[in-house]
């Protein structure tokens, strides 16, 4: 995804151009996670399959960038896909890392869920209306996270996919120790990169 100083909202723009192109993505191997991202060598590839998956791409397709991808590219015949013949280093993981692409690197204490208020969310804000109360306790070093529809909704993001993915980022930002302000930047960032700039604001209350 670039170095720190490149803007990470031009590196996803032009990330997902070239993917939609059909340019092959390749994972990098040097350690500059991006923004926002720890920048050493191992976390960092972790940050940056993250920000693929941030910038459009499925898990699965940035797996691809970082395993199959790289070999295909490269020529590397004996090594790349899980299949018999064929060299590979495995690592075991606490979940589905096609599905979450954190899972290779977070335990429970970087996992996320998706509370879903009572009569729905709240749309906009209507003088003389009742709006129901909600109590949340918070454990340490978790954190309550609150968007507005364009953070998670866009022309190619459904709601779903987009609140998966703001609590995915999230759950990471946790996990790579991001106080509040970075966390909610680390969401912003994904947002306007690759969606749409209308009513776009996130609220981060963290217990540290």
């Amino acid at each position: 995804m670039g170095p720190i100083g490149v803007d990470p909202r031009l590196a996803a723009d032009a990330d997902l151009r070239m993917f939609r192109l059909g340019i092959p993505l390749l994972a990098g191997t040097d350690c500059t996670g991006g923004h926002g991202h720890l920048t050493t060598h191992g976390i960092g590839y972790h940050g940056e399959l993250a920000l693929l998956v941030a910038a459009g791409l499925t898990p699965a397709q940035a797996l691809t960038a970082a395993t199959a991808g790289p070999t295909d590219t490269f020529g590397l015949t004996d090594r790349g896909r899980i299949t018999t013949g064929l060299r590979a280093d495995l690592l075991l993981v606490d979940g589905e890392p096609t599905r979450d692409i954190t899972a290779p690197h977070t335990r429970k204490d970087g996992s996320h869920s998706i509370h879903e208020l009572a009569g729905g969310p709240v749309l906009g804000v209507v003088p003389d209306t009742e709006y129901r109360e909600e109590t949340f306790t918070l454990d340490e070093d978790s954190a309550l996270v609150m968007v507005t529809d364009g953070v998670v909704e866009g022309p190619s993001l459904t709601l779903d996919a987009g609140l998966e993915r703001a609590g995915t980022l999230a759950g990471t930002a946790l996990h790579d120790g991001l106080n509040a302000e970075e966390t909610a930047d680390r969401i912003l960032d994904a947002a306007v990169a690759v969606d749409h700039l209308d009513d776009v604001a996130v609220l981060v209350i963290r217990r540290t």
